[in-house]
């Protein structure tokens, strides 16, 4: 049972990031910081609600990822969105 649900909730999510990738349809993201402040927004907000903790860097395994495996790989797919966008 958990394994459908998991499937349920995977899948919601890959459809809610769609739908913010479409609101941002317009909208020039080039500037990282910014990038990334949009990415935290959906990322923190309901129904994710994920926390956006990062180690720092000055971490010496891995500066500037994200402590949530699952935030990190979404962000990943922000950042590959972004840079297919013309």
């Amino acid at each position: 049972m958990e394994d459908v649900w998991n499937w349920r909730y995977e899948s919601n999510m890959v459809f809610r990031f769609q739908q913010a990738m479409d609101a941002r349809e317009g909208a020039a993201m080039r500037d990282d910081k910014e990038l990334r402040r949009a990415f935290e927004a959906w990322v923190s907000a309901p129904p994710y609600e994920r926390e956006i903790k990062r180690w720092g860097d000055g971490a010496m395994l891995w500066p500037g990822k994200y402590y949530d495996d699952a935030v990190q790989l979404a962000w990943g797919a922000w950042q590959h969105m972004e840079s297919e966008r013309p």
